[in-house]
């Protein structure tokens, strides 16, 4: 039998502890806090979803912060130092699955691409990494 937990319908909680993918965290708000989201999203130039998942793990790395600055030992350092490597990689797989960056990078992945700079500058640079391509972002756009 699969441990589940009831959240207002059965949760198959080994499923999704083993999925390698994310999984979807739906919920009903009023359609004043949707909206002023979107707005907040919209400047930070991420989608809803982007932004809401962003709070929610801000959120969830504030409380276990919190957790281990009350657990003052040696083991609480080692969870600490586990939970900000488990954030960053969280934070990295941002840049590193965004889908137009990855479609870029594999349509690219290379060759020599052409391109003006901030600056009006003719340029070319090879696309090697996901990171070249947003090199050439940044160094196209002015921020």
């Amino acid at each position: 039998m699969h441990p589940t937990m009831r959240t207002g319908r059965a949760l198959q909680l080994e499923e999704i502890a083993n999925s390698p993918n994310k999984v979807t965290l739906g919920f009903k708000c009023n359609a004043q806090l949707k909206i002023s989201l979107a707005m907040e999203a919209q400047n930070y130039s991420m989608s809803l979803s982007e932004y809401v998942e962003t709070l929610v793990e801000n959120r969830h790395a504030q409380q276990q912060n919190m957790a281990i600055a009350k657990a003052p030992n040696e083991s609480g350092e080692i969870w600490q130092l586990t939970n900000q490597i488990k954030e960053l990689k969280a934070k990295l797989a941002f840049f590193y699955e965004e889908p137009i960056m990855k479609k870029a990078f594999q349509e690219s992945k290379g060759k020599i691409v052409p391109y003006i700079d901030k600056n009006g500058i003719p340029r070319r640079d090879s696309i090697i990494t996901i990171e070249d391509v947003y090199k050439i972002l940044f160094k196209t756009n002015k921020l």
